[in-house]
């Protein structure tokens, strides 16, 4: 970011080419056909010019079109400053025959030729620069051409028609997805997308044609229609929802200046040149530029959490020549104009100009005068402004855009069965029909097939074919999308409401974006997490300094060890490792904040360290609301608030700033100002800050601070060679420690240099050419032969229950990688202190020395070298993790080094963990693809709370963000979100393991069901010469997929738990079966397909014989069709109802209910159906008769009992001799719960299993067997099931709890008598 404060200065006519374009701008004036401008160094950016306070982000060379496009609107003002000349008349005659035809005001400056324009039109669309100094002919440029739009004050009604007819969009939000009118054609259009709607679709439409199945129109309809219902019952309650928040915001109140006179209307009625007011704490409601404020420098603060997810606030700034523009009578009757570029995404850059009354040129406009739509304003009671973008236009809808469309790999399964299913169908189908064409034979007479042709085998086998696909529709689950909509979204509630994911202390709950991916979170294999702000809590402090080769201790310092810190990690123990392994020879020794306050006024180098950390930053001060006498800062990062905050404790305040000063209180209370000259911000190219200030002593001095990486080779020889003897151990000391280390310089700089180099400076940043470029050579002119005064060490602590997560997380066999901006030895120290590092040897790819050479051939001679290294230890059993730097990453992730980047995967991907140390957003995102195309069969999360850990997020399969620090935009980009790291345990081994497993048994289970229906169907057409005839009634198939077995397995798959919880946490093991994908394959949906089979052959055989010969109805006779119609179908319920029964772990009261019920809504059903003779048919008064036969109830009995004892036999044997590691989890639970029932019996109070998490270190050593659960001692739970002598028992809570029981009985005995004595 650049900011120039320094004055521009108006040149004149002189010879030589301009040094700010290079096109001659500043020495010929220039006459443009379309315009009249008089050019000077000022309209290249404006006078008074204040460049983009965030400039460094993008470049805005392709968004201007020329600095010859301002305009000044009065021709007889350039007149007398150009003479006379032929080509001066030429040009003043043709502009006068073009302003005859339309206003200049109206005009659009184009200065070259549209692409598109044709040749014929009335406005020149060319550029023809008329030379007026030395004659020269008229010549004429073309190019492509960007407008701008030109905007009036609305509040006068003369310019508010020049607005009109621009025909700028509204301001009316509409998110809405549907009209009123498109609602079912659009939500119809977009259903039938899915394969199985369509399919549906066309059976329902064979239904109707005259003579293809006995199957009615009305019951094929039904489900589809259910089905798309309920799916636009949904879509519709979501865009209500939309509409009535578009209404919301539409309806909000605002301030227009309108008539002369501010008039609360509502922002739909906001207009593109309208001028509002906008009140402390209000929203904007659209783009608009800062005209005044109620602040005297014009200044306001706002908040931009909505746009960017920054929380803290930034500053925007009026022009002078308009912060006196706040009466109403002064805005109405102003008649300046704005001309600013057209709609675009660009959040940290805006290019404008206004044109303000009495002056001769237009000022530039840039992003510190732009109010966004969708900030905040704060700590300013009101500000006023002219709207610029309206409704779509502004920037943040320009940003606007729909979030990666990521599918579930069990999604993805089960719509290749489905396929494979489909394809199954139709040769099933193909299958019949030949079969009934050859069954088409004289020898059935009693089919009178006399006389067929072969035309008639043909039309008769399409026709079969219909039929036969009608009625083997059943075969595909049409309820399967439904249910899987309802049961992830009920599994997403109770995920966003676990009291164990809340955190009390910001009342934030787990939050979730999308419910198609909860399953995926029980598959995760890798995890890539951000460190700082991540594993760290974001809270920065500034613990130590080094300043003149000293070391000082700034915190309170009490004791160099706590009494819970291990011996191995005291201070003490980290100096004596470190000069013992490291630097020998480099004594460290730490002086205490009290001894640094007694040496200040002596070390010369302290004063200005603190200083420089007291001017060079963006903070901003405000006075605490609730205390008057103190302040609070507002930063733009934790770091740079933690510096201001620790040197204003030390005595250097910092007390103001304004425009362009700052002012400090020194510790002797005396108040230094500080102008600032220039500022060059900090950003992820440069890595450092640069401050140009003139000091209190008259001096111009350069303030920089950054990473050491970049300030080191800044230095002069001499504090080089300095830095190496002393600063650079002291920096490795403080890595060690996990502190993240700053390097802060100064330069005192000859008021003729600077003038010179300011020159240059501001002729770059007005460059409209590659500025970035430009203006970040002429830092590195500047920031040079700089002297160190200093190096902060910043501490990030750790969040509360971090290393317990990682613990869990990686006995869960889940990989964990850090991917961090910060140097390799802060990372490795935070790694072993979360316990990611711990137990693993370490291979480094790091190149700590900035000079080193890191090129294609040595990353791969390093990454040749690690791999050797690794296979000859990994024979002894060694675990090794990988370090990695920025540099070293570039290349492995390079695409033109494929080698290389195989060499690198193929080795991170052996190793327990892996840490990027210095990598970039971008690097991130490279990262996980890498990991995602080697090995595309494994799921990936990635997790991170800042605005450069997006990429990352959208990314992987799972993005989860941290609701920090660094604002919402991880949040915001992320499919889930959580308030700390520690609940990503409990989201994965919890909510992600059992969501798989319920989702997984809900799609087999709806495969299985079909199964056994429409095989049924098959048996029943094999058996009647194939004439595609239905055996059940087809109203109750209608019903089959959503009314008669459609309850039981979604609340299965809502509420079942093989194992309780705790369980979970305790044999993190569990985890593994879903990245094993043990719960779900194309094996096991064929599987399940193939056990409908068999239970279809039992229940077809079984009802055919039962019903078909052994047994008679009342009068000796046998039951026709509809009796073993249903019967077979009652037989159909009972057994798929019941095998939900025999997959349930967890029962509740609710499970009971819906299997119960469903059972019974099919009697129900089938007596009430066939109880009405006009609505059965055939069927009239069958079930009646049929439920007087005993035999029908027993039939009932056997065949459900043949259907599911093979299936309990199967999970008996499996469960004894085939266990798997949850089942023999189940057992331990088992007994648990006996044990506490015994010990509740006796009168003992047992607390409940919970999942609360004790130290690592409070229960003595660690016990993980790889090979099944033990007794787990190191990572505690408040109790656990399988062991007695850990029940909580209160011997004086049960007798105080039995001394109150003879109270009570006391009590009541003592008033039974005196009602008695009443009596």
């Amino acid at each position: 970011m650049i900011r120039g404060y320094t004055r521009s200065v108006l040149c004149g006519a002189k010879a030589g080419l301009c040094s700010i374009c290079g096109n001659g701008c500043l020495t010929r004036k220039y006459f443009l056909l379309g315009s009249v401008q008089l050019l000077s160094s000022s309209t290249h950016r404006g006078e008074d010019n204040e460049p983009d306070p965030r400039e460094g982000h993008s470049s805005r060379s392709n968004r201007m079109t020329s600095p010859t496009t301002n305009l000044v609107p009065l021709e007889s003002d350039l007149k007398p400053n150009y003479g006379s000349s032929p080509q001066m008349d030429d040009a003043l005659g043709r502009r006068r025959s073009m302003l005859s035809e339309r206003s200049l005001m109206d005009l659009e400056i184009s200065t070259t030729k549209s692409e598109d324009s044709s040749e014929d039109e009335s406005t020149p669309d060319t550029l023809d620069v008329v030379t007026l100094e030395d004659g020269q002919s008229i010549s004429s440029e073309s190019g492509k051409s960007q407008a701008f739009r030109r905007i009036y004050n609305n509040s006068n009604e003369t310019e508010q028609i020049k607005n009109v007819e621009s025909k700028f969009c509204d301001n009316r939000v509409s998110t809405t997805k549907y009209t009123w009118w498109n609602f079912i054609p659009k939500n119809l259009y977009e259903q039938f997308h899915r394969l199985a709607n369509f399919f549906f679709l066309i059976t329902a439409i064979l239904t109707l044609v005259p003579g293809i199945t006995n199957i009615t129109p009305v019951s094929s309809i039904s489900p589809l229609v259910f089905v798309l219902g309920v799916t636009a019952i949904k879509e519709a309650y979501d865009d209500i929802k939309r509409r009535m928040g578009d209404a919301d915001v539409n309806r909000t109140k605002i301030l227009i200046l309108r008539q002369g006179r501010w008039t609360p209307s509502t922002w739909a009625d906001v207009m593109v040149g309208d001028l509002i007011k906008v009140l402390s704490d209000e929203a904007l409601p659209v783009d608009m530029v800062l005209i005044s404020s109620s602040l005297s420098n014009g200044m306001c603060y706002v908040q931009t959490a909505n746009l960017d997810g920054e929380t803290n606030l930034k500053v925007r700034q009026a022009r002078p020549e308009t912060n006196k523009l706040s009466s109403e009578s002064k805005l109405s009757s102003w008649t300046g104009s704005l001309e600013c570029e057209q709609p675009n995404k660009d959040l940290y850059n805006f290019d404008g100009r206004i044109y303000v009354p009495g002056r001769r040129n237009p000022l530039s406009l840039e992003n510190n005068q732009l109010l966004l739509r969708g900030c905040v304003l704060k700590n300013t009671d009101f500000a006023v402004g002219m709207v610029v973008f309206t409704g779509r236009d502004t920037k943040l809808r320009q940003n606007a855009r729909d979030p990666p469309t990521k599918r579930s790999t069990l999604e993805k399964r089960m719509n290749i069965g489905l396929m494979s299913l489909f394809v199954l169908l139709f040769i099933t189908c193909i299958i019949c029909s030949s079969f009934s064409v050859a069954y088409m034979e004289e020898k059935y007479w009693y089919l009178s097939l006399e006389g067929v042709t072969a035309r008639d085998k043909t039309v008769a086998f399409f026709k079969n074919m219909a039929s036969y696909c009608i009625l083997y529709s059943y075969m595909i689950p049409i309820s399967l999308y439904v249910c899987m909509e309802v049961v992830k979204l009920c599994q997403t509630f109770l995920l966003e409401h676990d009291i164990n994911m809340y955190h009390e202390p910001t009342d934030t709950p787990a939050k979730a974006k999308t419910s198609s991916l909860i399953e995926e979170m029980g598959q995760i294999d890798f995890i890539f997490s951000d460190k700082t702000g991540t594993l760290t809590s974001n809270e920065m402090e500034l613990q130590k300094c080094t300043i003149d080769n000293q070391i000082f201790c700034l915190y309170d310092h009490t004791s160099p060890s706590s009494p819970e810190t291990p011996p191995e990690h005291s201070p003490d123990s980290i100096k004596a490792n470190f000069q013992s392994t490291t630097f020998g020879n480099v004594e460290i020794e730490e002086f205490t904040k009290h001894t640094l306050l007694q040496k200040l006024p002596e070390i010369g180098k302290a004063q200005e360290f603190f200083r420089l950390l007291s001017v060079c930053h963006s903070v901003l001060p405000e006075v605490d609301k609730n205390d008057s006498s103190k302040l609070v800062y507002q930063a733009s990062s934790p770091d740079e608030l933690a510096l201001v905050q620790r040197a204003a404790d030390i005595g250097f305040v910092f007390k103001q700033r304004t425009f362009d000063t700052v002012v400090i209180e020194c510790p002797d209370g005396s108040m230094e100002t500080y102008e600032i000259l220039s500022m060059i911000e900090f950003n992820s190219n440069r890595k450092r800050m640069s401050v140009v200030a003139r000091c209190p002593d008259g001096k111009i001095r350069l303030y920089c601070k950054g990473a050491d990486s970049v300030i080191i080779p800044r230095l002069s020889q001499a504090e080089q060679r300095s830095f190496r003897e002393w600063t650079d151990a002291h920096l490795e000391y403080f890595a060690a420690e996990g502190l993240r280390t700053l390097c802060c310089a100064s330069l005192v700089i000859e008021d003729q240099v600077y003038e010179t180099w300011n020159k240059r400076f501001e002729e770059a940043n007005s460059s409209l050419e590659d500025r970035k470029n430009k203006v970040e050579g002429l830092a590195e002119e500047i920031e040079r032969e700089m002297t160190l005064v200093g190096c902060t060490a910043i501490e990030d602590k750790l969040q509360e229950g971090v290393p317990e997560s990682i613990f869990q997380l990686r006995r869960a066999n889940i990989n964990i990688w850090v991917l961090t901006g910060d140097k390799q030895e802060t990372a490795i120290n935070i790694g072993l202190s979360c316990k990611l590092l711990t137990g693993v040897s370490l291979i480094s790819l790091y190149r700590d020395d900035p000079e080193a050479q890191i090129n294609e051939a040595t990353v791969k001679q390093e990454l040749e070298n690690a791999i050797q290294q690794f296979e000859s230890k990994r024979r002894e059993g060694e675990e090794f993790g990988l370090v990695i730097e920025g540099e070293c990453l570039k290349f492995c992730l390079s695409k033109t080094s494929e080698n290389i980047q195989n060499l690198f995967i193929n080795l991170a991907l052996q190793c327990k963990t892996v840490v990027c140390c210095r990598v970039s957003p971008s690097q991130k995102r490279g990262v996980v693809r890498a990991v995602k195309k080697a090995r595309p069969q494994l799921r990936t999360l990635a997790i991170g709370d800042g605005a450069n850990d997006v990429s990352m997020i959208q990314e992987a399969h799972i993005g989860v963000g941290i609701l920090g620090k660094e604002g919402m935009q991880a949040a915001m980009s992320s499919d889930y979100s959580i308030a700390q790291f520690r609940y990503l345990a409990n989201l994965l081994l919890v909510h992600g393991r059992s969501s798989y497993i319920r989702t997984s048994r809900l799609v087999l289970y709806s495969f299985y069901k079909n199964a056994v229906l429409s095989v049924c169907l098959l048996l029943f057409v094999c058996h009647n010469l194939f004439s595609a005839q239905n055996l059940f009634d087809s109203n109750s198939l209608a019903g089959f997929n959503v009314l008669f077995a459609a309850g039981p397995i979604i609340f299965f798959a809502i509420l079942d738990q093989d194992v309780k919880p705790d369980k979970v946490f305790a044999y993190p093991r569990l985890y593994e079966i879903g990245q094993r994908n043990e719960q779900f394959s194309l094996k096991l949906l064929w599987g399940w397909f193939a056990y409908g089979i068999f239970h279809a052959l039992i229940i077809y055989y079984g009802m055919t014989y039962w019903f078909g010969y052994s047994v008679v109805a009342e009068g000796g006779q046998t039951y026709d069709i509809w009796t073993l119609s249903i019967a077979g179908f009652s037989a159909v319920v009972l057994v798929v109802n019941l095998k939900v029964a025999v997959e349930t772990y967890y029962w509740t009261w609710v499970n009971y209910a819906a299997i119960l019920s469903t059972i019974a809504v099919w009697f129900i059903y089938s007596f009430l159906f066939n109880a009405i003779e006009s609505v059965a048919g055939e069927e009239y008064w069958v079930t009646q008769k049929l439920w007087k036969a005993p035999s029908f109830w027993f039939f009932l009995i056997i065949i459900t009992a043949t259907c599911l004892i093979p299936d309990l036999s199967f999970r008996f044997i499996y469960r004894t001799y085939f266990p798997e590691l949850r089942h023999i989890v189940q057992e331990i639970q088992m007994e648990g719960r006996e044990q506490r029932k015994k010990l509740r019996q006796k009168g003992f109070v047992v607390k409940k299993p919970t999942i609360t998490m004790m130290p690592l270190n409070s229960s003595g050593a660690l016990l993980a067997d790889q090979n099944g659960p033990k007794t787990h001692t190191g990572y505690a739970f408040a109790q656990d099931d399988h062991t007695a002598s850990q029940f909580s028992l209160s011997l004086s809570h049960l007798l105080k709890k039995r001394k109150e029981k003879r109270k009570e009985k006391e009590r009541r005995r003592t008033t039974a008598l005196g009602l008695k004595k009443e009596e």
